[in-house]
């Protein structure tokens, strides 16, 4: 997205597509700044990023992660599906969010919220099970996707060695 469409369209009710990921493995995290801040034109005034698999195209109502910060409740929550997780009861530190997500196992995944500036505390984890019928969307390509102006300003992520290694592999096999 361009400097000039962001501005004119950050706040827009339209869904944006943000960036592609190849998949979300057990053993990697994904390490997130995101900007949460409802504003202009927000359709639902919950600014989200929305973990939306490929195989859905367009039906961005079909995610199978939803991270949004509420303001009017004073915590942070994380929504899977249609449930969601309280993330602490402590209130946010503002618009800006540093999240790392992480795999844990085939049905577990946690998120690490961190704290800037503290005085208390650096951090909350929150740890909870994958439904079923979201577990294998992880392993597969997704989209991360903007909801009411929701801004990834930053991502870092890591994939265990031992599959780096297994597509490696394949690449050269092909050569």
């Amino acid at each position: 997205m361009s400097v000039d469409e962001f501005k004119t369209n950050m706040y827009s009710k339209a869904d944006r597509k943000l960036m592609s990921f190849p998949s979300f493995p057990v053993g990697s995290h994904i390490e997130l700044t995101v900007v949460l801040r409802a504003s202009g034109g927000a359709k639902y005034n919950q600014p989200a990023i929305l973990f939306v698999p490929d195989t859905s195209r367009k039906h961005w109502n079909t995610y199978f992660l939803k991270i949004v910060q509420q303001w009017h409740e004073g915590t942070e929550k994380m929504y899977i599906g249609c449930d969601f997780i309280q993330c602490g009861g402590e209130k946010p530190h503002g618009d800006l969010q540093h999240l790392r997500l992480e795999r844990t196992a085939g049905d577990k995944m946690a998120m690490q919220l961190f704290y800037g500036r503290s005085t208390g505390p650096k951090g909350v984890i929150c740890e909870y099970t994958i439904p079923e019928e979201f577990v294998a969307d992880l392993d597969l390509p997704f989209s991360f996707v903007s909801q009411d102006g929701a801004l990834i300003l930053h991502m870092d992520h890591s994939i265990p060695r031992l599959i780096e290694i297994e597509k490696e592999a394949k690449r050269s096999a092909y050569f």
